[in-house]
């Protein structure tokens, strides 16, 4: 980790997955695959955000499924969509400094 990348905190965590559901509800999916893909990451993410506590989402640990699907989504978009592949990178930072 280098010097200036500070581990996030809840909010700002919570701040990056509701970012993330909102500009995963704009992309304009081309195929169907593209369209469950989408889908399974929202639900993943609405998983996180639904708890009682969301503001302590650092402390939840999400199932592995997020982060693969992210990934993913990442070699997925890369092209079709680089404005998504964007914030779903900036997603993944996020959760990687918070160790997540």
């Amino acid at each position: 980790m280098a010097m200036s990348e500070q581990k996030p905190d809840d909010r700002e965590i919570h701040r990056m997955l509701v970012e993330l559901h909102d500009e995963l509800e704009r992309a304009q999916p081309l195929d169907e695959d593209e369209r469950a893909m989408l889908r399974h990451m929202m639900g993943d993410i609405r998983e996180v955000l639904d708890r009682p506590d969301a503001e302590a989402v650092i402390r939840y640990r999400p199932n592995q499924t997020l982060t693969e699907r992210l990934h993913q989504a990442v070699d997925h978009f890369e092209v079709t969509n680089p404005d998504l592949t964007l914030v779903i990178k900036k997603a993944l930072d996020t959760l990687s400094i918070a160790g997540i």
